[in-house]
């Protein structure tokens, strides 16, 4: 689930997250994508991080308000427990 991502991005947090999953999904270009397998590669993902933080943040803070702020959200959550149950 993404929420965490959403989270970390409405904070102002430049987000490093795995590549080929959800969170990927969510991300949607504002984040620094990694191999979650690879200890190399997520170090290397921090370090890009950090030197694209300004504009992973304005990325991050755009990516947050597509999502309709977080009632939309905590309602889509429930909305996806609903279909499973």
């Amino acid at each position: 689930m993404g929420i965490p991502i959403l989270e970390a991005m409405a904070c102002g947090t430049p987000v490093v997250t795995s590549r080929g999953g959800a969170t990927e999904e969510v991300a949607d270009g504002a984040a620094v994508l990694v191999d979650p397998f690879d200890p190399a590669d997520i170090a290397s993902g921090i370090e890009r991080a950090v030197l694209r933080r300004d504009e992973l943040v304005r990325r991050g803070l755009e990516r947050v308000r597509t999502f309709g702020g977080w009632s939309a959200v905590a309602d889509a959550t429930v909305e996806v427990y609903r279909e499973l149950a």
